[in-house]
């Protein structure tokens, strides 16, 4: 009885592998789906970014500096050091109704 379990075991097991072995060689050998390019442009032109995602809006605008600062939802430049922009943007965020992962109050 035992070489019998051992048997359809095995046989189990090598129909299982060609069957990954199958599926991973049809996977790689489709076509890969063509991406379709908005536009070309210049990085260094670019002033202003907005995403909107489920109706919020956040905007990043580039200073005369070079730098980066958010300005929507609420405002958040990127010179201040990091704890006290972070304790800005917790309250910016309460005052918004929003929360940031992993900030939580004392």
């Amino acid at each position: 009885m035992r070489l019998r379990s051992t048997w359809i075991l095995s046989a189990l097991v090598v129909i299982l592998l060609a069957y990954i072995g199958y599926s991973e060689w049809r996977t790689r050998s489709a076509p890969h789906a063509e991406v379709e390019t908005v536009g070309t442009f210049d990085p260094g032109k670019v002033e202003e970014v907005s995403i909107t995602v489920a109706g919020l809006t956040a905007t990043v605008v580039r200073e005369g500096d070079g730098r980066w600062s958010l300005t929507q939802p609420f405002t958040d430049p990127s010179c201040a050091t990091p704890i006290r922009a972070t304790r800005r943007r917790s309250r910016a965020a309460r005052r918004h109704g929003l929360k940031l992962p992993g900030v939580t109050r004392p």
